[in-house]
């Protein structure tokens, strides 16, 4: 969760260009170092561009190369970009509930055309946070490339006990992120995409599942197989991620969440499913 690996400058200022310019009429060989000098700009800059140095594109270049963006679709000339992209990216980094089905440009193509088609800027996300980034300004969002993050955790969550229901509430710990600016802008930007809120509904079918999972002798050994799923969520998915937040709120609610609870949560689900 919000952070992916950087896709290639080398890749972006060669192959990408080479292509692009190959495919598109109103480019030329003329215009490959003004691109290269543009994306190099992006990535020294940390994901960003000033108008002026996008304005070294002419505007009727940079609408050409935003034109070629839709041939990034399957089946098209410039598909290899779009699946390069997704390829091993299972969960969108804004949220981590869904699947990317889309490929969002950080810094719009609307506002600045001509990195349309550098891989810098695009982002797989999922529809629902593309949707919901697109009616704010992109400043009030993470970039998933080259963000940095404290190296602890910031998510986290409280869990609660509701009869047979482990209720499970995220929050922000603006305390644990030393950098204001970074904390000013994940606070927009969960607020933006509506993730508390998304996140807490995540989590009662996590939490279930988790349950159903569960299966230790009398309840022996309950917190370490507990403990155990933490680090496999962490590894997998991130220190700060909801599963790996939702379940340290469970190890740290140790006076209500044990064996026997979560043994009473899956028998409550389940009946849930089958009905009367």
């Amino acid at each position: 969760m919000w952070k992916l690996k950087k896709p290639s400058l080398e890749v972006a200022t060669g192959e990408d260009i080479n292509n692009l310019v190959l495919h598109c009429r109103s480019l030329s060989d003329a215009d490959k170092p003004i691109l290269k000098v543009l994306y190099e700009q992006y990535d020294a800059q940390n994901g960003s561009v000033t108008k002026v140095q996008h304005g070294n594109v002419p505007a009727n270049k940079a609408d050409a190369i935003k034109g070629q963006y839709d041939k990034t679709d399957k089946g098209k000339i410039h598909y290899y970009m779009r699946d390069s992209l997704m390829t091993n990216v299972h969960r969108c980094p804004y949220c981590s509930i869904n699947q990317p089905g889309t490929l969002d440009h950080y810094m719009p193509k609307s506002d600045y055309p001509a990195l349309a088609m550098c891989r810098l800027n695009l982002v797989p996300m999922c529809p629902d946070c593309n949707r919901k980034k697109k009616d704010h300004p992109y400043t009030d969002f993470i970039h998933s490339y080259y963000q940095t993050f404290p190296a602890c955790p910031f998510l986290k969550a409280t869990a609660s006990v509701q009869g047979t229901r482990i209720v499970i509430n995220f929050y922000l710990d603006e305390a644990a992120i030393p950098d204001a600016a970074l904390v000013m802008k994940l606070k927009r930007q969960i607020e933006r995409i509506d993730l508390l809120d998304r996140m807490n509904k995540a989590a009662t079918s996590f939490v279930d599942d988790l349950c159903a999972q569960c299966h230790c002798f009398m309840g022996l050994g309950f917190k370490i197989w507990l403990k155990m799923r933490y680090n496999d969520h962490v590894r997998i998915y991130g220190l700060n991620d909801w599963r790996s937040a939702a379940i340290a709120a469970m190890l740290d609610n140790n006076k209500e969440v044990d064996y026997k609870l979560f043994k009473a949560v899956a028998s409550s689900a389940e009946a849930e499913v089958l009905g009367p």
